[in-house]
């Protein structure tokens, strides 16, 4: 897929722009040209809240936490639900398609319920080790 985006002073932004169009974008596969273009837009706006937000130097480590905290950032904006849920499915389509990720996206129900306790340092520590891919050890099992 043909990706474009600009550069901007936000280094981290940057980078992880950089890490999705190379890694990500570029190969993706499934639904129409069009729909691709949609929904790689859509996806903008969410490293443009995580770049705002978090100093994340990897889009492999995207967590649960940055994911309801982007659904929470989009509450506060006024936006309805139907579009949380349309911007839920667009970074679950995203999200599946990076390679070697770190966490597992929870399903939206668990996302809007950390959504909700997104103050309560203990249970986004209980989610985050809950979504972690364990690392498999080569050679050995």
């Amino acid at each position: 897929m043909w990706c474009e985006w600009q550069e901007n002073d936000n280094q981290v932004y940057n980078r992880l722009m950089g890490q999705f169009v190379n890694h990500v974008a570029k190969y993706s596969k499934g639904g129409s040209y069009e729909a691709r273009r949609m929904k790689f837009n859509k996806f903008k706006t969410f490293i443009a809240f995580l770049s705002n937000h978090y100093t994340t130097e990897d889009i492999r480590n995207i967590q649960p936490k940055h994911i309801a905290a982007f659904i929470r950032y989009r509450r506060n904006g006024g936006y309805a639900t139907i579009t949380m849920l349309s911007d839920l499915s667009v970074i679950r389509w995203w999200f599946n398609q990076i390679p070697w990720k770190r966490f597992d996206m929870p399903d939206n129900s668990e996302i809007f319920k950390l959504e909700e306790r997104l103050n309560e340092r203990a249970y986004v520590t209980e989610i985050k080790e809950k979504y972690r891919r364990l690392k498999r050890r080569r050679g050995r099992i």
